[in-house]
């Protein structure tokens, strides 16, 4: 039993490692080179009758592993793309789910600037929304943004650019915008890939022919459907049935131009070969232009057959569109007939065909406007909520500005405020220096002055009754302020003692010259006898000044030099 475990655990390590060397061929290469390997994966794998989960997510899973084991990012993208495919195909996610994945691959590609994936995201999105009429409008909004993301790569980047095209063009065919639907299907027959054999090629041609021939311009719908048949490869699987299909096409553009001789054999070639695909709307297409022949040919037992016929395989696929078309040629038969009956009835049921396939139309045309509303709805409340955010984001923005503003100019006024500050400390230092400067040469001047009439004083008394006049004489002019050492010794003064003149002048406007000196040799504490060494008068005439003094500004008898001083 245990070697038998052996051989299974060996042979699953065998196998991953063949697998990974079966996927090693896809890495680092460009989605064009790349497609041709894959393309197997999702044609057949994902759409087979045999698709099964598991094997199908093992493969993803194995493919995963390498690309980022190998750091691969645009296989990695790859790798998610075939994720969604495989969650799509096995119903995993609903279409809603699947979207957002193909919007976040959409981002990731604009991002990125990866073309290839940003055309298969809005593909595959566009025909998310269309399937099973889920959504009508958002497939055409994809489909746009499709339209213009092809314009932005080659066909050599993009080999599928042909499929888009046709992709387009079908979603305007099934809304009969015939305008459209042939702009389109011209488009993708301009990007033909090189290196791919696929049928889109004759799609496109036998999509353009069918256009044509309602606009009943027969001779370019038979160049279309010629070139659809030229387009068919050897060996190509389902030959044979597009063969009948456009040989029916071919027929019926040849009935229109009264070219009946040519247009059985078409005809019948298409009934062969589309009875043995079980093609059977085309069967039913290709007995009805058969029955048209016969009428106008006269045939009527030929007609009634071909008809019959027609009808029978119509009825059994229940297609309206070619009862619709039935109908009324029966109705033309039952006329050649004589059967008024039959053909009232005929009539009658051509009108009802007809009427339901209007209303089958106008509830299409319904669905897709109110599907149009609600997603104009939906945009406005996300244009609404964008709105909001950018506004919200720009008054953010705003704030922050004046903010940071605010606080630039607050800095600013800061460091303006800091350097009068500092500005201001300096000059208040160098006044400081001035004042200390000037307070001591002033104080030194006094003192000065004191030491000398100290001096001379004690001169006086050592000389007794026998001075030296001429030594007193020349010590006491050493006492006296000249007019020069007045002016000095003024602005020195008024440094120390800041707006005393002023203040002297405005309280006392009516002082001489001498007795302003008088008050400021005051200030400074000098006596009587100082004062009048400094000023060279007597003693006596400074009690005379004092005494003038107090005279004029009604100083009463008991007040005080020093109190006069003070209060200026």
């Amino acid at each position: 039993m245990l070697k038998v475990r052996i051989k299974i655990f060996i042979c699953l390590i065998v196998a991953c490692h063949s697998l990974q060397a079966q996927y090693q061929s896809l890495l680092h290469k460009s989605y064009a080179e790349r497609r041709s390997e894959l393309r197997d994966f999702y044609t057949d794998e994902l759409n087979s009758d045999s698709r099964n989960y598991q094997r199908s997510q093992q493969k993803v899973n194995q493919i995963n592993a390498l690309a980022l084991k190998n750091h691969d990012r645009d296989l990695e993208l790859e790798v998610s793309l075939m994720q969604i495919h495989v969650d799509d195909r096995f119903k995993r996610r609903d279409k809603k789910q699947i979207i957002l994945s193909l919007d976040s691959l959409n981002e990731i590609a604009e991002r990125e600037n990866l073309k290839w994936l940003k055309c298969r995201a809005q593909s595959y999105a566009a025909l998310c929304g269309f399937c099973d009429a889920y959504n009508y409008e958002l497939a055409f909004n994809y489909a746009e943004q499709l339209s213009l993301s092809l314009q932005a790569v080659t066909k050599e980047e993009f080999p599928e650019k042909q499929i888009c095209y046709s992709q387009l063009g079908d979603f305007y065919y099934h809304f009969h915008d015939w305008v459209n639907a042939l702009r389109y299907f011209e488009l993708g027959l301009k990007e033909t890939p090189d290196k791919f054999k696929d049928q889109w090629q004759k799609l496109c041609c036998n999509s353009i022919g069918l256009i044509y021939e309602k606009k009943q311009q027969y001779d370019t719908a038979i160049f279309y459907y010629k070139r659809a048949l030229q387009s068919i490869w050897d060996n190509e699987q389902g030959k044979e049935v597009w063969v009948g299909i456009l040989n029916g096409n071919l027929g019926n553009c040849l009935y229109y131009k009264k070219r009946f001789a040519e247009a059985r054999p078409m005809l019948q070639s298409a009934i062969d070969s589309c009875l043995k695909y079980q093609c059977l709307g085309n069967v039913s297409d290709a007995y009805l232009t058969l029955g048209m022949i016969s009428i106008d040919e006269n045939n009527l037992a030929e007609a009634n057959q071909n008809l019959s016929l027609s009808r029978f395989y119509a009825s059994n696929i229940l297609e309206y569109s070619r009862l619709e078309k039935l109908y009324p040629v029966l109705a033309k038969l039952a006329q050649k007939e004589g059967d008024a009956t039959k053909m009232s009835r005929y009539l009658d049921s051509a009108l009802v065909v007809k009427d339901s396939m209007a209303r089958k139309m106008n509830a299409l045309y319904i669905l897709r406007g109110t599907q149009k509303a609600s997603l104009l709805k939906e945009q406005k409340l996300e244009d609404d909520k964008q709105l909001k955010t950018t506004q919200r984001n720009f008054l953010i923005a705003i704030v922050l500005i004046l903010m940071a503003v605010a606080i630039y100019i607050f800095y600013l006024q800061r460091k303006r405020f800091k350097q009068k500050r500092l500005i201001h400390e300096m000059q208040l230092l160098h006044n400081q220096k001035e004042l200390a400067m000037a307070t001591e040469q002033l104080n030194e001047f006094a003192k000065t002055i004191s030491e000398k009439n100290r001096l001379l004083d004690e001169l006086e008394k050592k000389l007794g009754s026998s001075p030296d006049i001429e030594m007193i004489s020349r010590l006491r002019e050493s006492t006296i302020l000249t007019d020069e050492e007045w002016d000095h010794f003024r602005k020195l003064f008024e440094q120390v003692h800041k707006g005393y003149m002023i203040r002297l002048k405005e309280k006392l406007p009516d002082l001489t010259q001498a007795e302003i000196r008088f008050m400021v040799l005051a200030k400074l504490k000098f006596n009587n006898k100082e004062m009048a060494n400094a000023l060279n008068i007597s003693s006596q005439a400074i009690r005379t000044t004092w005494y003038r003094l107090r005279k004029k500004i009604n100083l009463p008898e008991e007040g005080s030099l020093e109190e006069l001083v003070d209060s200026i």
